[in-house]
């Protein structure tokens, strides 16, 4: 008999990582949200939390254009049982920049997690409630632009504080 057990994060080579970033995720019952640094024209991307219950209201981005989870791919993480109800898979008629969000909603919708309240209500914010950023953009492919031209000041600066 399979295991569904493990968590599924999608690491990519234009990213950089902060190995804390991988103990975040053994906290991940359903779905497991981080901030990103270096997200495209923004300094970061996050979710919402609110303080005095500790649930995601929300996201925060500064590429949202009507995307239901404007959020990057590296920016989540989720439990592997979820792919066992339906196979959820990367449909190659997605656009550019709505894989993450697409595929966020697939998942959460074969898992009659329909709806933005109640899915906001199952994913869970990790790295300090969305505070402190593990993971980075570090380069955008085809283009050749790199996002921490300053890694030893700027990364470091971000890497030891939280937003």
């Amino acid at each position: 008999q399979l295991g569904f057990g493990g968590v599924v994060y999608f690491a990519d080579d234009d990213n950089a990582y902060d190995v804390r970033l991988f103990n975040e995720f053994r906290a991940v019952d359903k779905v497991g949200l981080v901030p990103t640094g270096f997200t495209g024209v923004g300094v970061y991307q996050r979710c919402e939390v609110d303080e005095a219950s500790g649930k995601i209201v929300g996201m925060l981005s500064n590429w949202e254009d009507g995307r239901k989870y404007p959020v990057d791919m590296a920016g989540f993480a989720f439990a592997a049982f979820m792919l066992h109800k339906k196979r959820v898979r990367f449909d190659p008629g997605w656009r550019p920049g709505r894989l993450e969000p697409n595929f966020l909603d697939a998942l959460l919708t074969s898992n009659r997690m329909r709806g933005l309240k109640k899915s906001m209500g199952v994913m869970q914010a990790l790295a300090g409630n969305c505070s402190a950023i593990l993971v980075w953009h570090v380069a955008s492919i085809g283009t050749g632009k790199v996002y921490c031209p300053m890694a030893d000041k700027l990364c470091g600066l971000i890497v030891n504080s939280t937003l």
